[in-house]
């Protein structure tokens, strides 16, 4: 067998879990989705209702791909004695897109898997699932609302969601997020009869030339609700155009302004008022501190039954 048979063997292809309904027209609903459905609504239809793909990829998802199958690896046993990611899979990552930075990509990706690991993967629970696929079909209306998740722990009902950037992020940026892991969460509640009940996103920051790789750590309560109104929307858009084709001219208008303009301080700080509760933004030195009293004390008695939350009340202590 080629090494091109090898790597389209080994590569998992976006979607591939629903490609065959999808070809047999049903419409398919992503929580990664959900947010463009309000800041793109065009965009949103030519994805959602024509099935045709307006985004092939880049550098920056190419090394978040790398990252997240890093993680996922890690946690099923699967890297190589030295504890990398297998090659095979690195190259199987990148096949799947083309026009990327390769140097800058093998310049960072190691870095980042490290500092993930050192950071987040051996502090928190180790009893997760990861990269869980899930679905929910609306048969007779030929509508699927699928996607993955990055990490599950049921045992304290919390999803985790990783997310690679090039710059620190703050605590507003979880506001870029609730309706994805809120979607996430009311396919749980669906297909496992499970509430969750916290939400934490994991950033892995890419290195520069004087700093390395970090990782940045942002929690708060589940925010189910909103994401379940916003659905049932796109849901209802779905029937209405399915029973009045002309309505979707006028629904959805190409945006000239070619995307979603970011709200401002103000808007952001409110909706953060309003819907974010108990937020925690733990840097990688807390981390650090977390794995002393990890080793030392013996904190995580049982991953399995619970495990050591962050320092109460904690503060943002900014990487120096």
């Amino acid at each position: 067998m080629g090494l091109s048979e090898i790597i389209e063997s080994n590569s998992k292809e976006h979607g591939s879990e629903y490609k065959e309904r999808k070809q047999n027209g049903f419409r398919v609903i992503s929580p990664s989705g959900i947010k463009k459905f309000l800041d793109n609504p065009y965009e949103w239809s030519v994805n959602v209702l024509d099935g045709k793909t307006t985004f092939f990829g880049n550098s920056s998802t190419a090394l978040g791909s790398i990252v997240h199958r890093y993680i996922e690896l890690y946690r099923k046993g699967k890297l190589t004695s030295e504890g990398k990611i297998p090659s095979i899979e690195r190259d199987a990552v990148l096949s799947t897109t083309s026009d990327i930075d390769i140097k800058d990509i093998y310049d960072s990706y190691p870095s980042m898997c490290e500092a993930v690991r050192e950071h987040y993967l051996e502090v928190y629970p180790a009893d997760v699932l990861s990269e869980e696929y899930m679905e929910v079909e609306l048969t007779d209306e030929k509508i699927l609302i699928a996607g993955t998740i990055d990490e599950i722990d049921l045992n304290n009902k919390v999803i985790t969601d990783f997310k690679t950037c090039s710059k620190k992020p703050t605590e507003q940026d979880i506001t870029k997020h609730i309706y994805q892991l809120g979607t996430y969460a009311n396919l749980v509640k669906k297909t496992k009869d499970i509430l969750i009940e916290k939400f934490r996103v994991v950033y892995i920051q890419k290195p520069t030339k004087t700093i390395g790789a970090r990782v940045y750590i942002c929690e708060c309560d589940a925010v189910s609700d909103l994401s379940a109104n916003i659905l049932n929307q796109t849901i209802d858009t779905i029937r209405l155009i399915d029973s009045n084709p002309d309505m979707r001219n006028i629904i959805f208008r190409d945006n000239p302004l070619g995307g979603f303009i970011m709200p401002d301080k103000v808007n952001v700080e409110t909706f953060m008022k309003k819907h974010i509760k108990n937020l925690k933004f733990i840097t990688q030195e807390e981390n650090k501190v977390k794995q002393l009293k990890k080793n030392i004390f013996g904190w995580f008695c049982d991953s399995k039954k619970y495990y050591h939350n962050p320092i109460p009340d904690s503060k943002i202590y900014y990487a120096i």
